[in-house]
C-alpha cells in the first residue's frame, strides 16, 4: 500500500516516469555488458592500415611539371626530387604502397616512345647514384612497398619497366610493359608476361598503361592463375577517360586496381578502385598529386 503523505499526483507515476525508469534500467545493463573483467569499457576497433588485409595504399600523379613547386629543395627540372617529395607525402599520410606512373623517372619532356639513346636505369652496381639505388633506399627510408616507373636494359633490350622495392629496399617484383602502344613498338622491346609480389596484405600484379588492353588470357593468369587480389598500373595515358578503363579492369576481374598516371592532356586521370569498380578515389586534374584510399584485401 502507498503511504498516506504520497502526494496523490506521486501515487500514481505518469508514464514518462515510467519510461526513464526503463531507461536507467537499460543504460546500467549496458554498462555492465560492454566492461571487461577489468571493468573497462572496449569497442571494436576500427580497422587499422597497419592490420593483415588492410592497407591505405597512394597513386602519384606526376608529369614532371615545375618540380620547384612541390619541394622548395627541388631544381624546377628535377624530377627525381619531385618525385621523391610525393613520395614521402603519401607516406606521411600512412600510406604502404606508393604507385608512381609510367615513365615516372624520364619525365622532364614527357613522350610516348622514347627514343634508344635515351638514358635507361643504370645498373645499381655501377653507380651509387642510379634511380633504382636511390628508390630502393627511398622504400626502406620509409618503410614501404614502393613501385618505381622507369626505363630499363636487360642485355641488348630496352623496356618500358615497373621495379618494386619492398621495405627493406630490396627489390620484390619486376614488369616490362607487354602491349606497347604506338610508335613504343619501333623503340622498345615488349615483355614476355606478368608477374605478381606478396605483402602483408594480399598478393600484387603489376601493369602498365596499354597492358590494361591486353588479352584476356594474360589478365586470366595475372588473376586467377597468379592470385593478384591487388593491381598496380603506372600509366601515362593518351585517350579520354583513362579512369573508366581503370575502372573496368577492377569490375572486369575482381580486383582492387591502384593506377597513377603521368599524362596532362585528354587521357589524364588515374586513382584506385574497388573491385566493384566503384572508384574509391580518382583525380583527373592532370596536376602533381596524390591519391589515397585505405583498402581491404579479403
Amino acid at each position: 500500500t502507498q503511504p498516506a503523505w504520497l502526494s496523490p499526483q506521486l501515487r500514481s507515476p505518469p508514464l514518462w516516469a515510467a519510461l526513464a525508469l526503463v531507461a536507467l534500467v537499460a543504460v546500467a545493463l549496458w554498462g555492465v555488458s560492454s566492461t571487461g573483467s577489468n571493468g573497462r569499457r572496449h569497442s571494436r576497433p576500427s580497422a587499422d592500415p597497419g592490420d593483415a588485409g588492410t592497407v591505405l595504399v597512394a597513386a602519384i600523379h606526376y608529369a614532371g611539371q615545375d618540380a620547384s613547386l612541390i619541394e622548395r629543395r627541388c631544381e624546377p627540372t628535377d624530377v627525381s626530387c619531385g618525385m621523391i617529395a610525393l613520395v614521402k607525402l603519401a607516406a606521411g599520410e600512412g600510406a604502404r604502397l606508393v604507385v608512381m606512373p609510367e615513365y615516372g623517372l624520364q619525365l622532364t619532356k614527357p613522350a610516348l616512345a622514347p627514343a634508344r639513346s635515351a638514358t635507361p636505369a643504370t645498373n645499381p652496381q655501377r653507380s651509387p647514384e642510379a634511380p633504382t639505388v636511390v628508390f630502393s633506399k627511398l622504400a626502406r627510408q620509409l618503410d614501404l612497398y614502393l613501385i618505381v616507373g622507369l626505363l630499363t636494359t636487360e642485355g641488348d633490350s630496352f623496356h618500358n619497366s615497373q621495379i618494386a622495392f619492398g621495405p627493406d629496399g630490396e627489390v620484390v617484383g619486376k614488369h616490362h610493359k607487354v602491349v606497347l602502344f604506338a610508335d613504343e613498338r619501333h623503340a622498345l622491346d615488349p615483355g614476355e608476361g606478368v608477374s605478381v609480389f606478396d605483402t602483408p596484405f594480399g598478393r600484387v600484379g603489376m601493369l602498365i598503361c596499354a597492358d590494361l588492353y591486353g588479352s584476356p588470357q594474360m589478365h586470366d593468369h595475372l588473376v586467377n592463375e597468379l592470385g593478384a587480389e591487388i593491381v598496380v598500373v603506372s600509366a601515362q595515358w593518351t585517350v579520354p577517360r583513362a579512369v573508366n578503363w581503370q575502372a573496368a579492369f577492377a569490375r572486369d576481374w575482381g580486383v582492387h586496381v591502384v593506377a597513377a598516371s603521368s599524362a596532362t592532356g585528354e587521357g589524364r586521370g588515374g586513382g584506385i578502385f574497388h573491385p566493384s569498380g566503384r572508384a574509391l578515389a580518382i583525380d583527373e586534374t592532370g596536376e602533381p598529386t596524390v591519391t589515397l584510399a585505405q583498402i581491404i584485401v579479403h
